[in-house]
């Protein structure tokens, strides 16, 4: 099996897939479960829930790969699931793939803008297409949760930096005059630029400082 790759970084191949499906028609859940079956080249667990309140304890008692959510519920749709998967914090990781009837296309391409992975119109699915879709989901959720994660990382960087930097009191005194300064002669966004520039020539010894 090919290495997925994350952030331009190789990472082990996958060997099985946590699957849950949320879907209330017993029909749909078994031509599923037939065709992930069929996937030869790792193997896949797959778990099956038909209710919102079912896939809240299944993601309080799992932690899953990927999920699958059937957009048209007897109580609720897809997007309430996705807000509910949203709001795991375990699952922020995990693949998310709506599976949708030919009639409910454009909501699958609301629930994509919403933070789905992909979507699935169930009558061209086969076990290729589930196969590359999960694949696919599970490398763009990584993905993300990676870049979120290195953001997360330089904003707390940025800000044990500025609390440092402000602990000496000739920046902290050269910020507080250039901030009275300004508010003092500028409003509106002309405040906010002016600020900014003045901040920049200001505070020019902090680098020359750190260089030398």
């Amino acid at each position: 099996m090919q290495l997925q790759k994350l952030a331009g970084m190789e990472i082990s191949p996958l060997r099985g897939i946590r699957v849950l499906l949320l879907d209330d028609s017993d029909y749909d859940r078994q031509r599923i479960r037939r065709l992930g079956a069929r996937i030869a080249d790792f193997p896949l667990t797959l778990d099956e829930v038909a209710t919102l309140a079912e896939l809240e304890t299944a993601l309080k008692h799992e932690i899953y790969d990927v999920i699958l959510v059937d957009y048209r519920l007897a109580e609720g749709t897809g997007l309430q699931a996705l807000d509910r998967i949203s709001a795991t914090a375990t699952h922020y990781g995990a693949g998310r793939i709506m599976i949708t009837g030919r009639e409910d296309i454009d909501a699958a391409v609301k629930a994509m803008r919403s933070g789905c992975h992909d979507f699935l119109p169930k009558d061209t699915m086969s076990a290729e297409v589930l196969r590359d879709a999960m694949l696919n989901a599970i490398s763009l959720a990584r993905r993300n949760a990676y870049v979120q994660q290195q953001m997360a990382l330089q904003r707390e960087i940025f800000r044990d930096c500025m609390v440092a930097t402000l602990k000496d009191s000739e920046v902290r005194n050269s910020i507080g005059a250039i901030v009275q300064t300004e508010l003092a002669y500028r409003s509106g966004a002309q405040a906010t630029d002016g600020m900014i520039a003045a901040m920049a020539n200001a505070d020019e010894f902090i680098f020359r400082a750190s260089a030398g």
